[in-house]
């Protein structure tokens, strides 16, 4: 009996986990449940994280990365030979440069900064006051019923995209639409600054450690030199001279300001580098031979890249496959353009633009 007794209770006692499958009723006062309940919690938040913020492969190569040192580097990104598996928490992280922008937005108009985050110049947004409605129109459209211009409205702005309202970004696009980038802003400083020029926006997140301590003494063109390319060629596109950089730590929110002068040429090379990667068949160069190179040995192209790995299977990782004006693709074994649902799914007639290389 005693014997039968010590079984039950380690039995009792052993940690209880919480399936996935199906519905169950589990007690939370059963040893072990709270924890494997909080664990299913947040793998669940984690997958959920993944699955919303993670939107594959980009279609175009981005502005924001012209700056990389490695081209080859850049040619996989372009041609979806690997889409990079993030965690739960590298997408939180990724969103959370997104969610800091309003807060840079408001500051500056907080200080009586003039910003323009939304590309509002082109558009006009109206409310329709009857129906609590917003509508976006064309620069010059009227809309059909009475309404009220809030273009410059910050709190009307921010209101119609919690409603879902899309609004255009400041853009460039260069190398036949599959290059491009989207500016954070634009601004005109209050006249007791005594700046007489709109400035490009630039807002970036950092950990605390040494690349925020490095960029507040040697600043953004030294110790950020892949930000410093990424606004020198939205400045060259619009023609601003200098760029409002502004980077918080996500650890104790602490701030880093500068203003920086843009340098055009840089950015005419930063386009020009744009339209060899696009444009090129092979893979550039290597950033070094030797796969032990700590920037190659952390890179997740480096099995590709240095053990001939099989790339990710869809179009763009094709051989047959070409860029094409406005952003699409264009086949040479079905000659025509891919439609744009296809591409990620590749033919029979597949076949790998790293093979023989």
């Amino acid at each position: 009996m005693k014997k039968d007794a010590k079984e039950t209770k380690t039995n009792e006692e052993k940690p209880q986990t919480i399936s996935n499958e199906g519905k169950q009723n589990v007690s939370l006062d059963s040893p072990g449940v709270t924890k494997a309940l909080a664990k299913r919690i947040k793998d669940d938040i984690d997958q959920y994280c993944v699955d919303t913020y993670d939107g594959g492969h980009r279609w175009h190569l981005g502005g924001s990365l012209i700056g990389d040192e490695c081209k080859r580097k850049l040619w996989y990104i372009f041609r979806w030979v690997l889409h990079e598996k993030t965690t739960g928490r590298q997408q939180r992280l990724f969103n959370r440069g997104h969610r800091e922008e309003d807060r840079f937005i408001e500051w500056l108009e907080g200080i009586g900064v003039q910003v323009w985050a939304d590309d509002l110049h082109n558009n006009s947004l109206w409310f329709h006051a009857e129906s609590d409605s917003y509508l976006l129109l064309k620069a010059g459209e009227q809309p059909g019923e009475p309404c009220i211009d809030v273009s410059q409205d910050r709190k009307h702005i921010a209101r119609a995209k919690a409603d879902g309202v899309e609004f255009p970004q400041y853009r460039i696009s260069a190398a036949q639409g599959h290059f491009g980038g989207s500016l954070d802003g634009i601004a005109r400083l209050p006249e007791r600054y005594g700046i007489d020029e709109p400035v490009l926006l630039e807002f970036k997140t950092n950990g605390t450690g040494k690349g925020f301590s490095d960029l507040c003494t040697q600043g953004m063109p030294v110790a950020k030199p892949q930000h410093f390319a990424q606004t020198s060629t939205y400045g060259n596109e619009y023609r601003f001279n200098y760029v409002l950089y502004l980077n918080i730590c996500k650890n104790d929110d602490d701030l880093h300001i500068e203003v920086t002068k843009l340098d055009h040429n840089l950015g005419e090379q930063m386009k020009l580098k744009a339209e060899q990667i696009i444009t090129s068949d092979k893979p550039p160069a290597k950033l070094s031979e030797n796969p032990t190179f700590f920037k190659c040995k952390f890179c997740h192209f480096t099995d590709i890249c240095h053990k001939g790995a099989v790339p990710e299977v869809n179009c763009r990782s094709c051989k047959y496959a070409k860029p094409a004006e406005n952003g699409e693709w264009f086949c040479e074994t079905h000659n025509g353009i891919i439609p744009r649902d296809f591409v990620p799914k590749a033919c029979p007639e597949y076949k790998a633009i790293t093979q023989n290389v």
